[in-house]
């Protein structure tokens, strides 16, 4: 991959810088200079990957851009809003996306299509603690042809252990990913503790004190049920003399009150309609004649009233022609006329008084026979009254009913009480068999998970072993390469804590690790694993950049090195402090780009 043009704008603490890469290229100068986020952009232009700290301060904007040969540019810019930082990718002037430029890569250059793996030499050295192998594997960088029946062989499991994995995990031809292994180690412990908690609630529920059962919960139950019949029989039969006997009781009652009731009424008879109709005509014209009596005896006391009305005039001097004259005429004629003709009246008077009363008293003996005839119409009526209410309850024939022998049924209750005890221990006894039974299962599963969990566990167990597989390779590719340029040792790759380096002396066998090494010994390490990680993403672009520590010696070595590969590489970049790595480059002849002199 050949790069023609490097430039960046507002990219970490560049505020703008462009140049055209060599072969090799050399950046010098003291720490704060810019030489590591020169390499940045670069590394952030070809994968696309931009630092989370690519916003230089101050700025809303910026891009890194790499302008290839064969391709065009590919810039990774970036905007700032309220919402934060946004990224966008052009490629050749048009936006594209990563993915598209990882392939575009691809094909034209047989780079990786994840375009994740272009590191520096100190990215590098900064990833060995962590799991670059794991991160190496599952980004697709080494092979993976770990099949379940591969992965089985690489785990110390039990048959039992084995199949609940075989289970769990994907069957060939599929492979098993890193991923896969630490679900299923996530899985099992995740349930490891719920199997463990189910394993307490067993044991505690398989603890029994009582005794052993003589029969079954079926034989039990099926006396139970028949007891149970028995009862409900008698005892319908007791609800149904009760509500018979009840019926009965009063039909007898209401015999006896109607029949005492309509005792009073034996001697009553239905009153005469003659008798009513003689009431009546009595009553009418004795109302009548009291009527003819009163009118005749106001006509009377008028008559009285006018006459002595007249008298009393008699008696006055006055002239009945006019008052102003004496009358002299004679009035005892007259009053004697008079006089007899008001005695007459009041005589009548008191004869018709005497008769009025004497109808008064008529008419109350003839009310007083009306208001006993109706009593006994009345009566007569209520009597035919009972009578029909006692001959309809007479009508309904209801014997009484015989009483039910349900002596038994204290005992079959006493019997049913024991029977649910007999039935509540049988119970129990069987939860505890059954608990019993999941404890004994649960402990072979408790144990499988344990197994599982050991063997699945990202510190050590298979993974290692599948880091261990995967990174052979690499390790051998490694060897290979140390032949030539550190003899003395092999090197070998640690996957059990992450990824680590040693040196192993092939003479002696002892081991050292990458950080106890030499610093000429841990720059033609760091040479080898870029060499390394070059053949692995294909790019053919070297970035070293920890060379600050370098003496005149290592240095020298390095450059070596440098020159005896640098077929293998369009491009190297090399960063350090100092400008001694550029006259070690002018003594050996190197031609190189002083990039801090043209940008």
């Amino acid at each position: 991959m050949k790069i023609s043009k490097v430039e960046a704008k507002n990219f970490k603490g560049i505020s703008h810088m462009a140049f055209f890469p060599e072969q090799i290229n050399i950046l010098t100068g003291s720490n704060g200079t810019g030489k590591t986020s020169i390499l940045e952009a670069i590394r952030s232009a070809v994968t696309g990957k931009l630092p989370a700290d690519a916003q230089k301060t101050g700025a809303t904007s910026g891009f890194a851009m790499a302008d290839l040969v064969g391709l065009g540019p590919i810039q990774r810019s970036y905007t700032t809003t309220s919402e934060g930082m946004k990224t966008k990718t052009l490629m050749c002037g048009k936006t594209a996306t990563a993915k598209a430029v990882g392939e575009t890569l691809k094909e034209l250059y047989g780079s990786s299509s994840t375009m994740n793996l272009m590191l520096s030499s100190n990215v590098a050295e900064s990833m060995m603690g962590n799991d670059m192998a794991g991160y190496l594997l599952t980004e697709g960088f080494l092979k993976n042809d770990m099949t379940i029946d591969k992965l089985l062989d690489m785990c110390t499991l039990s048959k039992e252990a084995q199949e609940e994995l075989r289970m769990l995990l994907p069957l060939a031809p599929e492979y098993i990913t890193l991923k896969d292994i630490h679900e299923a180690y996530e899985f099992y412990f995740d349930g490891r503790k719920e199997k463990k908690r189910e394993h307490k609630e067993a044991e505690i529920a398989a603890k029994y004190e009582g005794p052993v059962p003589a029969r079954n919960y079926e034989a039990a139950d099926k006396e139970r049920e028949f007891i149970a019949s028995e009862i409900g029989k008698l005892t319908a039969s007791e609800e149904s003399y009760a509500n018979l006997k009840k019926a009965y009781d009063l039909h007898v009652s209401n015999i006896e009150s109607l029949e005492k009731k309509l005792a009073p009424y034996a001697k009553v008879t239905m009153p005469s309609k003659s008798e009513k109709e003689l009431l009546d005509s009595k009553l009418a014209a004795n109302e009548k004649m009291m009527r003819e009596i009163t009118s005749s005896i106001k006509v009377i006391e008028s008559d009285i009233a006018s006459l002595n009305k007249i008298l009393g005039a008699l008696s006055e001097p006055v002239c009945p022609i006019s008052e102003k004259l004496v009358c002299s005429t004679d009035k005892t004629g007259i009053r004697s006329e008079l006089e007899g003709q008001v005695s007459a009246k009041e005589k009548l008077l008191v004869e018709q008084k005497d008769k009025l009363a004497g109808l008064v008293e008529e008419k109350n003996g003839l009310s007083a026979s009306a208001e006993d005839f109706k009593k006994r119409e009345t009566d007569y009526k209520t009597k035919l009254l009972y009578k029909e209410q006692l001959e309809k309850e007479k009508s309904v024939v209801i014997a009484e009913p015989p009483k039910p022998n349900t002596s038994t049924l204290a005992v079959l209750r006493l019997r049913s009480a024991s029977l649910r005890e007999e039935l509540d221990l049988i119970q129990k006894y069987n939860t505890a068999e059954a608990a019993k039974k999941k404890f004994e299962l649960l402990t072979k599963q408790v144990g499988i998970y344990e197994e599982l969990v050991d063997q699945l566990s990202p510190k050590g167990g298979v993974r290692q072993k599948v880091l261990e597989h995967s990174v052979a390779p690499l390790q051998s590719y490694c060897n290979d390469k140390m032949k030539s340029v550190c003899p003395k040792y092999d090197l070998v790759l640690d996957t059990s804590d992450g990824f680590k380096v040693f040196l192993a002396d092939i003479a002696t066998g002892e081991t050292i690790s990458y950080a106890s090494a030499s610093t000429g010994e841990r720059v033609r390490i760091i040479y080898v694993l870029m060499s390394m990680f070059n053949a692995l993403n294909g790019f053919r672009i070297l970035i070293l950049d920890n060379l600050n520590e370098l003496d005149y010696e290592a240095c020298m070595l390095l450059m070596g090195l440098v020159k005896e590969d640098i077929e293998d590489y369009d491009h190297i970049f090399l960063a350090s402090k100092d400008g001694e790595i550029c006259e070690i480059a002018d003594d050996l002849e190197i031609k190189y780009l002083d990039v801090f002199k043209v940008i």
